[in-house]
């Protein structure tokens, strides 16, 4: 067998990878068409109450993260001057079984802070953010109502996904 028979055909290398990257390129376009404009897992777009058009936040959720031992509050940043009221730094979150009245708060570590996130900015109206509740022995579980209170500002009930 020579050398030459050996050596991979650049031609079919460059074709076989174009190719493939067309595929990747017409299943991305293909699944973002069909996709919601919601990230998956977050409740569809609503109209806002009152309370939350006052505060500036609107409720996205409850989820399950880190096993079951943390609880992952999402919400939407409506009007980033409002919000900046009560999502400083200053003010603590609770987020209480509905059930139990079992409460708990945002675990605040030495090296990272709290888990949650406290800029606000005029960039932030329409975007998503977070804060993480620790759910200690995985007490709040799939399917519970829960509610979160921000300062003056208190969700209505939530079931936990």
């Amino acid at each position: 067998m020579t050398r030459d028979a050996r050596k991979p055909n650049k031609r079919i290398l460059v074709g076989g990878v174009a190719a493939a990257l067309a595929a990747a390129l017409l299943l991305l376009a293909v699944h973002a068409a069909s996709s919601p404009a919601t990230p998956a897992g977050f409740s569809p777009a609503r109209e806002p109450s009152e309370e939350e058009l006052r505060y500036g936040l609107q409720p996205d959720g409850v989820f399950l993260s880190a096993g079951g031992y943390i609880l992952d509050f999402r919400y939407r940043v409506l009007d980033a001057e409002k919000a900046a009221a009560i999502i400083n730094r200053q003010v603590a979150p609770v987020l209480t079984d509905v059930e139990s009245g079992a409460r708990f708060l945002v675990p605040n570590t030495p090296k990272v802070g709290a888990l949650r996130q406290t800029r606000m900015g005029p960039k932030r109206d329409g975007k998503h953010q977070f804060m993480l509740f620790a759910n200690p022995s995985g007490r709040v579980k799939r399917g519970q109502t829960v509610r979160v209170s921000i300062g003056d500002f208190t969700t209505g009930e939530l079931q936990v996904r």
